[in-house]
């Protein structure tokens, strides 16, 4: 159940509030390398059909900002 239910849940009935409970909770998961921004994509794609992928990989990097070899695996 959402957390956002549990109140509203709680209330509906009186026994519910009464004991133990568990609440599991999703840990935090970070973005993939693999998932590249489709912006990012769009800037290696053109740089690929004129440059080699290592330069084109390193330019893009440049561009962004980001880490070359991320960028190469995503390709």
């Amino acid at each position: 159940m959402p957390l956002g239910e549990l109140i509203p849940w709680l209330k509906e009935d009186e026994n519910r509030t009464r004991g133990e409970m568990v609440l599991l909770v999703h840990g935090y998961r970070e973005q993939s390398s693999d998932e590249l921004p489709e912006e990012v994509k769009r800037t290696l794609g053109i740089l690929i059909k004129e440059l080699p992928l290592k330069k084109a990989a390193a330019m893009t990097a440049e561009i962004y900002n980001l880490k070359k070899n991320a960028y190469i695996s995503g390709v």
